[in-house]
Order: C-alpha cells, then sequence, then structure tokens
C-alpha cells in the first residue's frame, strides 16, 4: 500500500512571533535563508517585500518571478514554498486582521475590507505580485523597519504604533490592486454580502451550511463553489474566523470564564473550542490572553 505524503505545516503567528499575537515584521537576507522551510502555509496573512536579488516563489499552483520592489501576498492557508533564491534582501511581514485597526472593532470577517480584500480569491491575483515604484520602496523599507523595531523594543503602545505603519502599506496595496479588483467584484458583491452578512449576525449561533446557502438563494453545493472560488476560503473556514475573532476580542477585554467565551461565540463544548482556539493560534485561550495584553 502506497505511503500518504506527509501534509506540509501550518504556522501560527505566535510559532513565528513570540513577542506580539498581532503582527511582527523581520528582515532576510543570504545569511537567514527561508528557502530552508519548504512548503507550510500561515494562519495568518502575510507580506513578502524584496529589496534586492532574483528568485522564484511558489504560491499554489503558480510560480511567481521575484526581483527588487516586488510584493508577494500570501493569504491564510496558501501553501507556498521557494523555487529558487539569488542574493535575495527584504522583509517578511505576518499580521492578524484585527491589527487594521477599523477591522478589529468590533471583531468581523475581513474579506470585504478594502485593505485586505487583495488577499482573497476576489483579487485578479490571489496570493499576487505588485510592484512598488523606485519612489515607494524607500518608504516600504522603513516602515517594515519601524514595525519591526517597534515589536522588539516594546516600547509604550509599540502595539497601536506598529499597526498604524501596517496600516501605510495596506493602503499602498489596496491603490495598487483597486482597478482590477472594482471589476472582479462588481458582479458576486452581492452575493457574498448575503453570506458574510448572514454569518456575522449568527455565528455565536449553530448554523448549517444549508442555512446559510439559504440566505443567499443557492443550493448548498453552489455556494460552497462560489465562496472558496471568490475568497479562496470555504463558508466553515469563515465561520470559524469569525467567531474566533470574536473569542480574541472577549479574551482581551474581558475577564469572563474559556467557558463561557466558548458558548458566547457558538461553540457548546469548551474541549472542542479549545482544541481550535490552540490549532488556530498556537496556544489555548488563557495564554493568549496573557500574550495580548
Amino acid at each position: 500500500m502506497p505511503t500518504r505524503s506527509p501534509r506540509p505545516p501550518t504556522y501560527t503567528l505566535s510559532q513565528v512571533s513570540a513577542r506580539s499575537p498581532l503582527l511582527n515584521a523581520w528582515p532576510f537576507n543570504a545569511s537567514n535563508p527561508l528557502g530552508q522551510i519548504g512548503l507550510h502555509s500561515h494562519q495568518c496573512l502575510s507580506i513578502l517585500f524584496f529589496e534586492q536579488g532574483t528568485g522564484f516563489y511558489q504560491l499554489g499552483q503558480r510560480t511567481v518571478t521575484i526581483y527588487p520592489g516586488a510584493v508577494v501576498l500570501v493569504p491564510p492557508g496558501e501553501l507556498h514554498s521557494w523555487d529558487a533564491a539569488y542574493n535575495l534582501t527584504g522583509w517578511l511581514l505576518f499580521f492578524m486582521a484585527e491589527a487594521v485597526p477599523h477591522v478589529g472593532a468590533p471583531p468581523s470577517l475581513w474579506w470585504n475590507d478594502p485593505l485586505l480584500a487583495p488577499f482573497t480569491h476576489q483579487s485578479p491575483h490571489p496570493g499576487a505580485t505588485f510592484t512598488l515604484s523606485s519612489s515607494l520602496m524607500p518608504l516600504w523599507s522603513a516602515w517594515m523597519q519601524t514595525i519591526h523595531n517597534e515589536v522588539r523594543h516594546e516600547r509604550a503602545d509599540h502595539v497601536a504604533a506598529a499597526c498604524a505603519y501596517l496600516t501605510l502599506l495596506l493602503v499602498d496595496l489596496a491603490r495598487l490592486a483597486q482597478p482590477d479588483l472594482a471589476r472582479r467584484t462588481a458582479r458576486v458583491q452581492p452575493l457574498l454580502s448575503a453570506v458574510f452578512a448572514y454569518i456575522d449576525q449568527a455565528y455565536h449561533q449553530p448554523i448549517s451550511l444549508a442555512a446559510v446557502a439559504a440566505a443567499a438563494g443557492l443550493t448548498p453545493g453552489h455556494l460552497t463553489t462560489v465562496v472558496r472560488r471568490h475568497t479562496g476560503r470555504t463558508v466553515v473556514q469563515w465561520l470559524q474566523e469569525r467567531r474566533m475573532a470574536a473569542a480574541r476580542r472577549q479574551l482581551v477585554e474581558t475577564d469572563d470564564s474559556v467557558a463561557a467565551i466558548a458558548t458566547e461565540v457558538g461553540y457548546r463544548d469548551v474541549a472542542y473550542f479549545t482544541r481550535l482556539f490552540r490549532r488556530a493560534h498556537g496556544m489555548p485561550p488563557l495564554a493568549w490572553r496573557k500574550a495580548a495584553r
């Protein structure tokens, strides 16, 4: 009997950033090559920015060319790895959706946020490569360095400062993606809006795929196809994302027990909630609360 290949690992933000549960940035160069990691994915959103060098990067089924000024967006769950890299230098940025200030208050689904839509399959190039102008590259280098320094040195209000620089980066990306993104979202926007409005309103209750499909006026099979094609994630994954966002907020802003929070966000089994939370964040809820406060 043939042996099954092991599933590529999925890393949480806490596994790559012990300092901050929301975001972090690291420089890379020839002395710390990222290519040693191999095929993998992340639970969070990530951005690779290349200052120098050339190479090839595999994202899902595509191979993208790397060059100075290239910016690669990696959505959550997207498998990716290096094919080849030559004298590369640049920055790697990981972040949770809540690191974008207006996304995290109140917690909600980020699929249609104008600053995060380029990370979904609504984008003309999911897992896209964009090119920065020569005038923007020094700004991006400085912003990445500032995010790195703020998280590393943990000065007063360092998370707020780092999130502000992240917002500047995302504004630039949204401007680069906007022309094609607007054309591609026009047809499916009402349908996806109905799907995610229903999830946003009812996430704390037991939800079936059939109920979500009925809210959108689709069959369950058609709903599954449309949501995955245009966002890169399944309905169940988006439901879990909404519940986990609410749980993270409750952990930070209240002293409620894990059992109470699990019930509040739609899980009747606290052990099951804890397993899902640990899988998504790399640590159990109470440890995440301690790190986030």
